[in-house]
């Protein structure tokens, strides 16, 4: 039998292989914008179908977890993935091509991410399931930093396209560790649950549905700063002034920033657990708002100052991560935590993939990546997800007051 901390280092290690394939799109996208031909609001697109597939991907997996072993689930979500990878490497051409992929590489992520955590907390108890499942959870922002980081070393010596198929090898690899590290388990499946999810115990639990809603505004806000932070950062070096910077590989200081997010979330959740829940979060979205405020008066300023605004928009905008998921843990209801969970997970990567379409549609029909004051909606355009995020749960505190 595998030791609970081998089993949790054996998926740890698999979900961040596989996420290798989570954001190069965004990592190498003036790379894209080059070849392809293609406008902002298709780049948006591009962006965001990954997180379309992901919603998809979601209720047609996640319920499988309840009629037959995790980790049946996973394995062939990883060859999605792989193929997810290979075929935008090798046969992609264009945006419909390319989205198709990227839509494949999606789902492959929806049936990795919970599944993953699902299967720790059938396999381990006690502690040892707290413990892992927090471990598992703080993974997808390193996952993330990693796609951005790994995206950025390979472009500088091999083909933009090289990034995803060295993705597709990571699934390989992630699928290969998973079934030889994990074992296989009997799962006997209960009598009522049917092959597509009943999400209406979920729409009936009012508490619950605050954070599903906010969820969606929480990854919309999110997600879209980091789809389009390497072509920001590409728009901030050209400005006069900050001629030095052109040189720089965006897609690894893209990266490098994002690795803060993890121990933000982390902060955040213990000054929720001091402070409340929802007062944390507020201040939270309180802090972006700033934040969009100061890129919008300063978004052709000093380069080095619009690294330092981007780090803090994703440490605020992600700093409530944990926070939102142990409000969603408390408030389902015990015998439908699972669908509760399904129900979060597609709400939340609908926001993600509707965040980096509506950023590059105002920033395309605004004047286009090159012009500040496109930028500059772009930018009020992330106040829509933050409104996402504050508007169920505040109005939860004035019915309660």
């Amino acid at each position: 039998m595998t030791k609970p901390r081998t089993l949790v280092v054996a998926l740890c290690t698999a979900l961040v292989l596989t996420m290798t394939g989570f954001m190069p799109v965004a990592a190498v996208l003036p790379e894209i914008f080059a070849d392809w031909r293609i406008t902002e609001a298709e780049a948006g697109w591009l962006n965001g179908v990954f997180f379309g597939g992901y919603a998809a991907g979601v209720p047609l997996l996640l319920p499988l977890t309840d009629r037959m072993d995790s980790r049946r689930v996973i394995l062939f979500a990883f060859m999605l993935s792989a193929i997810g990878g290979f075929g935008f490497a090798f046969f992609a051409d264009g945006l419909w091509s390319g989205m198709a992929f990227r839509v494949l590489a999606g789902i492959g992520l929806a049936g990795i991410h919970f599944p993953g955590l699902k299967l720790i907390a059938d396999r381990l108890e006690g502690a040892a399931r707290d413990r892992g499942s927090s471990v598992y959870i703080s993974m997808f922002s390193i996952g993330g930093a990693v796609s951005f980081i790994g995206a950025g070393v390979i472009v500088e010596f091999l083909h933009w396209k090289a990034v995803f198929t060295v993705s597709g090898i990571c699934a390989v690899l992630a699928l290969l560790l998973t079934a030889i590290v994990v074992p296989a388990r009997a799962v006997i499946a209960p009598k009522d649950v049917g092959l597509l999810p009943d999400f209406r115990p979920v729409f009936r639990n009012g508490p619950a549905m605050r954070y599903v809603i906010a969820y969606f505004g929480h990854v919309w806000e999110v997600f879209a700063m980091r789809g389009w932070s390497v072509a920001l950062l590409t728009f901030s070096a050209a400005q006069i002034g900050n001629e030095g910077f052109t040189g720089w590989n965006m897609a690894i200081l893209s990266g490098a920033v994002s690795m803060l997010m993890m121990p933000t979330s982390v902060g955040v959740a213990e000054l929720a657990a001091r402070f409340g829940r929802v007062r944390t979060i507020c201040f939270a979205s309180a802090v972006t708002v700033l934040l969009v405020v100061l890129l919008v008066l300063f978004k052709t300023g000093p380069f080095l100052l619009i690294v330092v605004f981007i780090g803090a928009y994703l440490m605020a905008g992600f700093g409530d991560t944990a926070t939102l998921a142990n409000g969603i843990v408390g408030a389902a209801e015990d015998r439908y935590r699972g669908i509760t969970l399904a129900a979060y997970a597609l709400s939340g990567f609908l926001g993600g993939m509707v965040g980096p379409v509506v950023f590059g549609i105002v920033l395309d029909f605004s004047g286009g990546r090159d012009s500040g004051t496109a930028w500059s909606w772009a930018f009020g355009s992330l106040l829509l997800g933050t409104l996402v995020v504050v508007l169920p749960l505040t109005l939860r505190r004035r019915k309660t007051a």
